[in-house]
């Protein structure tokens, strides 16, 4: 049986949720170099970058996704699925972001990001080309 104070503190706790939701989007600017990795099997390097340069809190946003083979070539027609969120808070991502464009050099559009919070994000870019899947991961702060 729950008393009255439990009630009151998951109220309390609900409400300070929901005005941390309801603050401004505040946005950062990103730093210039784009975010680089190796794909877990090596197959792929990858690069990610917001396209305006600003990673904005709270707005949706696109971001240019770069991917090469070993040999340094651009990896075109892939298949590509962006995933990731917050490992620390437990959730996905707040949308479904979408490949939409190939805009040449390996380089491919992805629309609808957002992050919702300041934190420690993580981003899985799931790659397949000519036969070869494998998946790159990356990890970084946005802040405020």
């Amino acid at each position: 049986m729950q008393t009255a104070i439990d009630a009151s503190r998951r109220l309390f706790c609900r409400l300070m949720l929901l005005s941390l939701c309801a603050v401004a989007p505040a946005a950062v600017t990103a730093d210039t170099t784009p975010i680089e990795m190796k794909s877990v099997g090596g197959h792929y390097r990858v690069s990610l970058r917001p396209e305006n340069g600003v990673i904005a809190i709270g707005e949706l946003q696109n971001w240019i996704l770069r991917v090469i083979d070993k040999g340094g070539n651009a990896v075109h027609p892939a298949r590509l699925a962006v995933g990731g969120g917050m490992a620390i808070h437990g959730h996905g991502l707040p949308t479904r972001p979408l490949v939409t464009d190939y805009l040449g050099e390996g380089e491919y559009r992805i629309e609808g990001l957002q992050f919702n919070m300041a934190g420690e994000w993580t981003l899985r870019i799931g790659i397949e080309f000519n036969g070869v899947r494998d998946i790159a991961e990356t990890a970084f702060d946005v802040d405020f």
